[in-house]
C-alpha cells in the first residue's frame, strides 16, 4: 500500500505552494487539475518507495507511461492519489 509520509507532504507543499488538496479543488467545477501538479503529488508518494529512484522527475514520468500503457489514464491517476492521501490520514475515507 502506498503512503504519503509527512516529511514528503512537507516537502510537496514547498514545491507546490499551496496544499496538495487545493490541487483538486476545481473538479467539482469541472476543472481537471494539471497533469504536472498530478504528477509532482504522485512523485512525492513514490519517494517514500524509493527515494533515489524518485528524485529525478523523468523516472516519475517513464512511471506514468507505464501506468498509461497498462490501461491507466489521468482520471484513474486522481483516483489512486486520492485513495492514498485517504490511506495516509490526509482526508477521509468517506470525502
Amino acid at each position: 500500500m502506498k503512503k504519503l509520509t509527512t516529511r514528503n507532504l512537507v516537502k510537496l507543499e514547498k514545491k507546490l505552494g499551496k496544499n496538495p488538496l487545493s490541487v483538486f479543488i476545481g473538479i467539482e467545477n469541472g476543472e481537471m487539475p494539471k497533469l504536472s501538479d498530478l504528477l509532482l503529488i504522485w512523485q512525492h508518494i513514490l519517494l517514500a518507495e524509493d527515494e533515489k529512484k524518485y528524485s529525478d522527475m523523468s523516472a516519475v514520468y517513464d512511471e506514468y507511461d507505464n501506468f498509461l500503457s497498462e490501461g491507466g489514464n489521468l482520471v484513474s491517476l486522481m483516483n489512486e492519489i486520492i485513495e492514498v492521501l485517504q490511506d495516509s490520514g490526509v482526508i477521509p475515507k468517506n470525502a
